[in-house]
């Protein structure tokens, strides 16, 4: 999508003009500014076409010969970069249904909210774009003809706040491109998308983003002493892989960020089985790897200037004669043996053995990324990712990294009591504790193998998929936690 600022001379069937409005407060100017390019915001107002609620959107032509998308901005006191990707993920929708393809609006409304500029610009692309976006890989007699957006005109800014704009414009692009990316690896079934042929579709989306990465399979698992994550592997077809990414942005020698993600192509719960009703759903449970490849692509797009490494675990949890079961003992590459109490709870047992190779690296701070519990669901709903964390400055610096991307998270604890339930009775540990608290206790596993860094664990199981759609999100993955990684390494390396 390009970005322009001269507004159409005159009316076309492509064009459709973007108005937001406040519930409360008319902005000065703006009224006058529509008015000169045709549009009456009086009487749209008259009309009831535009009321400023919320989430409020109309469509119209009107007299001029402007198709005119009007979207509520709410209260302006509550006004925030999050409600104009909002606003703007609702108006991307009702193009794409309206098949107009370049959308032009005045940018006074994003002047007045607590955000600069740049931010704005992020916000515009990244709600447009996003809300745009559907999985339809697999549709054939009933797959649409979509015309996405392919042209944003935007005027009333100049100088520094033109400049501030382009930038926000041009970062989202590289955002929306993964986040895109870590949907559609989401959306895909496993006889689609198994970890071999994921890790292999991993390392080429990484390559193209300027990113080294190497995959270790059965093999090199094996002589690492990977016997956690292997034991989840033990029943699949396919190949355990583990693959490794590196963006070298900052100077040599100093400590990394390293970016963990769970990567079970599809979990069936093993011996332990799923209910049948919900384990279609269990492709998504690679949604974390998804994230932090998504994240270092687009950290090495933007050239931020911190090394980052990311660590992506890649299995299904399948069911046949050399499966794991319940009541076996693993070691881990950590040394520390596993009692398993559970099949199903398979992602922390790939996860432990990612974090003990992260801490070769000897890493800034660890962030692990799973779709690890149905208890988080239960407690946070599909509004809030978990955040764990051993660490207060890591953990301040995700919850602002959250607030700032709009992607929530919500710190849930991990008392002493939660690390007496996961005590092993034959071995050193035991892979799950009883189902109370059933997140934090599977938190207090992971940090066990986090030895002595600073980490943090986003549980992301309510917000990888929606059931219904949000205002930039569809009906399916989400994305998750891919912009939150961003904005946190950008914090951290001092040019967020």
């Amino acid at each position: 999508m390009k970005l322009s600022s001269t507004l159409p001379a005159r009316p076309d069937a492509r064009t459709a003009v973007v108005v937001l409005e406040f519930e409360d407060q008319q902005l000065a100017g703006y009224e006058k500014a529509l008015a000169a390019l045709g549009v009456d915001l009086g009487a749209l107002r008259a009309e009831k076409l535009i009321v400023g609620k919320k989430h409020k959107v109309s469509a119209t032509l009107v007299k001029s010969g402007w198709f005119v998308v009007a979207v509520g901005l709410g209260p302006r006191k509550d006004f925030t970069a999050e409600g104009a990707r909002q606003a703007l993920g609702l108006a991307g929708k009702t193009l794409l249904k309206q098949e107009r393809t370049r959308a032009a609006f005045l940018a006074h409304p994003l002047t007045k909210g607590p955000f600069t500029l740049a931010e704005a610009g992020q916000a515009v692309v990244e709600g447009l774009l996003l809300g745009q976006h559907q999985f339809d890989k697999f549709r054939t007699v009933e797959k649409p003809e979509r015309r996405p957006l392919q042209e944003l005109v935007v005027s009333g800014l100049d100088g520094d706040g033109a400049t501030g704009f382009r930038r926000g414009f041009d970062r989202g692009l590289i955002v929306v491109d993964s986040v895109r990316q870590v949907r559609d690896w989401t959306s895909r079934p496993n006889n689609d998308l198994h970890s071999e042929v994921y890790a292999r579709e991993a390392v080429a989306f990484l390559k193209k983003a300027g990113v080294k990465a190497q995959v270790l399979g059965r093999k090199a698992l094996t002589d690492l002493g990977a016997g956690a994550f292997l034991a989840v592997n033990q029943g699949s077809s396919h190949e355990a892989q583990m693959v490794v990414a590196r963006h070298d942005g900052g100077k040599k020698g100093d400590a990394p960020i390293v970016l963990v993600g769970k990567g079970i192509c599809f979990d069936t719960g093993g011996y332990s089985l799923k209910l049948a009703a919900e384990m279609h759903r269990m492709t998504d449970d690679m949604a974390g790897s998804a994230a932090v490849i998504g994240a270092i692509a687009a950290l090495a797009r933007l050239k931020v200037k911190h090394n980052v490494i990311a660590i992506a675990g890649m299995t299904d949890n399948a069911i046949d004669a050399t499966a794991y079961m319940p009541g076996d003992i693993v070691t881990s590459m950590s040394g520390r043996t596993i009692e398993i109490i559970s099949t199903d709870a398979e992602g922390r047992m790939v996860l432990c053995d990612c974090l003990t190779y992260a801490g070769r690296f000897k890493p800034r701070f660890v962030v692990d990324v799973a779709t690890l519990t149905g208890g988080c669901v239960v407690a946070l709903g599909k509004t809030a990712m978990g955040l764990f964390s051993n660490d207060e400055d890591l953990c301040a610096r995700l919850q602002k990294a959250s607030e700032a991307s709009g992607e929530r998270a919500w710190r849930l604890p991990i008392y002493d009591e939660y690390y007496e339930k996961i005590k092993g009775e034959l071995a050193d540990l035991k892979n799950a504790g009883d189902r109370y608290a059933s997140a934090c206790t599977a938190a207090a596993f992971l940090e066990t193998f986090a030895h002595d860094q600073k980490w943090a664990h986003l549980d992301i199981a309510g917000t990888c998929w929606f059931g219904e759609e949000a205002p930039y999100v569809p009906k399916g993955s989400t994305g998750t936690a891919t912009r939150l990684l961003v904005r946190f390494v950008e914090d951290a390396a001092g040019n967020g």
